[in-house]
C-alpha cells in the first residue's frame, strides 16, 4: 500500500533526500495550496517520486480560515491546472466541494465536467451510510476516495472498502494514516499530513520496536512546545523509551539529543524524523497486509 506525504514542498523533499538519496516517496500536492516550487516538483524529481497525485483543495475549499484561499479555489482553474499536467501525475481526484449529504449531484457534475475535458478523475464518497458509494462502484471506476464525512470512523468506511476490493476497485482513504485504521482493511492508498502537523506541536514520531502493543507508533515531544497545549505527553527527557529512540535517531540520521533542540537548525531535522516515520509506517502496514495474503499491485 502506499502512504502519500500531502501538503509537501520540493525543500522538504531535497532535505529528506540529504539522508536518502535513494528515496522514493509517494507524494500529494493541493491545487489549494500551490505555489512556484510545484513546477520543481513537479517535473525534475521524478527520480525521487515513486507516485504523485493531486487533490483538488475541497478540504480546503470548506475549512480554510482565510475567504480569499477559499475563493481562489475555483474550478475553472482546477479544470486548467489537470489540463496542464494531466501526464505528470498518476491520479487526480474531483472537484468535490460539496461536502453536505445532499452534495452529492453537485460533486457529480464537476465529475462528468473533468471526464468531457478528457480528465479521468477520481471521485470522492462523503456520506458513509446511505448509496453514494454504491453508484461509484456500479461506474466502475478503477479507484475511489473516500473524503470527508461525519461518519469517518473504521466502522463506517471499512464496509465501503471491503466492498469496492471485492469488486477488484481500490480505494484511497484520505485524511487517514492512523495503523489501526489501516493494518487489517483492504486498502491501497491513503495520506497523512502528520508528518508536517508534528512541527506545529513540536514533536516527533517513530516506530518504536520495543513497544509491546502492535502499533508501535510513538509521538515525542519537545519542551520548546507549550505544556498546557498538550494533552498526552512523551517528552523527550523522560520518555520511558529513549534508549531506543536514540539507538533509532543515530542509526538512521546521525543526529543526536541536542540537534533536535538547537532552534537554529531543529525544525529541519524534525521534520526529516517525521518523513521518515511515514516511509516506515508505509513498509510496516505493506507487510502486514502482505502476511495476510494480500497484494494491491500498487
Amino acid at each position: 500500500m502506499r502512504i502519500y506525504l500531502s501538503a509537501f514542498s520540493e525543500r522538504s523533499l531535497v532535505s529528506y533526500l540529504n539522508y536518502f538519496k535513494d528515496a522514493k516517496i509517494n507524494i500529494l500536492i493541493s491545487y489549494a495550496l500551490r505555489q512556484s516550487h510545484y513546477y520543481n516538483l513537479i517535473k525534475n524529481y521524478k527520480d525521487n517520486i515513486n507516485s504523485l497525485i493531486l487533490d483538488s483543495g475541497a478540504y480546503t475549499k470548506n475549512k480554510a480560515k482565510s475567504e480569499a484561499l477559499k475563493k481562489s479555489i475555483t474550478f475553472g482553474g482546477y479544470k486548467e491546472f489537470c489540463k496542464i499536467f494531466r501526464d505528470d501525475f498518476d491520479f487526480a481526484f474531483n472537484y468535490d466541494v460539496n461536502f453536505d449529504k445532499d452534495g452529492f449531484a453537485d460533486n457529480l457534475y464537476y465529475l462528468n465536467q473533468l471526464r468531457i475535458e478528457g480528465l479521468d478523475s477520481v471521485p470522492v464518497v462523503h456520506d458513509y451510510i446511505n448509496t453514494e458509494s454504491d453508484y461509484y462502484l456500479a461506474e466502475k471506476f478503477p479507484i475511489t476516495a473516500l473524503g470527508f464525512s461525519e461518519n469517518k470512523k473504521k466502522i463506517y468506511f471499512k464496509p465501503i472498502i471491503e466492498k469496492f476490493h471485492s469488486a477488484g476497485k481500490k480505494v484511497h482513504l484520505l485524511g487517514k494514516s492512523n495503523y489501526d485504521d489501516l493494518y487489517d482493511v483492504h486498502i491501497a492508498y491513503c495520506d497523512s499530513s502528520s508528518w508536517a502537523q508534528n512541527q506545529r506541536f513540536a514533536c516527533i514520531s517513530y516506530w518504536c520496536k520495543s513497544k509491546p502493543a502492535n502499533n508501535k507508533t510513538e509521538t515525542i515531544h519537545f519542551r520548546d512546545m507549550d505544556v498546557a497545549k498538550v494533552k498526552r505527553k512523551n517528552w523527550y527527557d523522560d520518555y520511558i523509551y529513549r534508549d531506543d529512540l536514540e539507538k533509532y535517531l543515530d542509526e538512521n540520521f546521525g543526529f543526536k539529543y541536542y540537534d533536535l533542540l538547537d532552534v537554529d537548525i531543529c525544525r529541519e531535522k524534525r521534520e526529516i524524523v517525521n518523513i521518515h516515520h511515514f516511509v516506515v509506517l508505509q513498509n510496516v502496514i505493506t507487510k502486514e497486509h502482505q502476511s495476510r495474503g494480500w497484494n494491491f499491485n500498487v
